[in-house]
């Protein structure tokens, strides 16, 4: 495990301090008006886990639980990784007691950080276990953390684990669950801004930040995650959900990865003419209703593999939505009627003829329809150098 250092923690207070003059949000105490229930906010904080420990994709807030939330990210790492203070402030409760008195083992292992500035974040699931067991008799709460304690951002407070109601004997790995309040005790979700502290961390330390490969489908990431969609997130699922809704006559703004308040009034402009609840939020109903138009012939018989090539003289439903596509990536085939005409010829040629590596020809192998499916956004090109 990779134990803390004053080099460490000078870095992680650097970074907070950075990610205040780069223009985040400065929570204003008690008197700012309350966040909604996870709202996505803008809050500069130390990344909280040490080791290769990431904030992984964006399946943590919203889950699939009866109620629809989790109220918090799960960082996973291996047991015994140093968990620091996300922000400077003081320990307001440990072990579900804010009175020094009841520390107790077997009740191991919560903490809660009350901030400088109001705001409060929540450190679940620290390790209770001794050293390479599971028994549920050591205490992963660092020395020196106790209620009343002032800590600095990047200060080790505790170690990860699994306990409390995450057990790895029964399935749940070591993890952090944070949480991050507002000074209303509003919870919010602090996603993008542990993914902001992680950068600013790797980059504070030389590390190349992590990367999302090209898919090689279209709607790949879209229809193969199941985690919630929402504003303010961002990544392969939501840009290929935003070239979709324009493929479908909606305006999801710009094509760019981040569910953007014009995204947000898409998929309800969606979920509304499909007669679904209108909340602005890509859950089960509307990824159904997104995989149902995935598979109708015209779509699914586009994007299908094997060698099957459209050409000239053609007919049927592919060749409009070919048509349809083209137009929206800007080679106009003068109608979106079924046939494949030489307007269709011409387009294709020139679509062809624009994109590197593709046969000059006219006509629609499978390769020129899968690059013009990267054209329209419906596959993600890759965030990788």
């Amino acid at each position: 495990m990779r134990l803390s250092s004053p080099s460490r923690l000078g870095r992680l207070a650097a970074v907070a301090v950075a990610l205040l003059l780069a223009g985040a949000v400065v929570p204003a105490g008690a008197a700012e008006p309350a966040h909604e229930f996870g709202e996505t906010v803008d809050y500069p904080l130390a990344f909280p886990v040490g080791g290769d420990a990431t904030a992984g994709d964006r399946s943590g807030f919203w889950d699939s639980r009866s109620n629809g939330t989790h109220h918090a990210q799960d960082i996973l790492a291996p047991k015994l990784t140093p968990v620091y203070a996300a922000a400077a402030g003081t320990v307001a409760y440990v072990n579900y007691s804010r009175n020094p008195a009841y520390l107790n083992p077997e009740r191991c292992c919560t903490l809660v950080i009350a901030h400088d500035d109001g705001w409060e974040s929540w450190y679940l699931h620290l390790n209770n276990d001794t050293p390479g067991t599971d028994d549920g008799l050591a205490w992963g709460i660092a020395p020196g953390i106790l209620p009343g304690t002032h800590v600095e951002a990047g200060q080790v407070i505790g170690y990860v684990g699994d306990s409390g109601n995450c057990d790895t004997m029964a399935g749940c790995p070591p993890h952090l669950h944070f949480e991050l309040h507002d000074p209303a005790d509003v919870i919010v979700d602090a996603y993008q801004a542990l993914r902001a502290a992680e950068q600013a961390l790797r980059t504070a330390e030389g590390i190349a930040p992590a990367c999302t490969p090209a898919g090689a489908a279209p709607l790949a990431a879209l229809l193969g995650g199941t985690g919630l969609l929402r504003r303010g997130d961002s990544g392969p699922a939501v840009y290929e959900l935003q070239g979709f809704l324009k493929l479908r006559g909606f305006a999801p703004g710009p094509l760019n990865g981040t569910f953007s308040t014009a995204t947000y009034q898409a998929v309800r402009a969606f979920q509304q003419r499909r007669g679904l609840d209108v909340d602005g939020v890509v859950g089960p109903a509307t990824r159904g209703a997104f995989l149902a138009l995935s598979r109708q012939p015209r779509f699914a018989g586009l994007v299908a593999g094997g060698d099957e090539v459209l050409i000239q003289g053609e007919r049927g439903p592919q060749v409009r939505e070919l048509k349809r596509w083209l137009r929206l990536a800007g080679y106009d085939p003068l109608s979106v009627g079924p046939r494949f005409t030489v307007a269709t010829t011409n387009a294709v040629r020139a679509f062809q003829q624009a994109t590197p590596g593709l046969p000059v020809d006219g006509r629609a192998d499978p390769a020129t329809r899968l690059a013009l499916a990267r054209a329209l956004h419906l596959i993600w090109p890759g965030d990788c150098p």
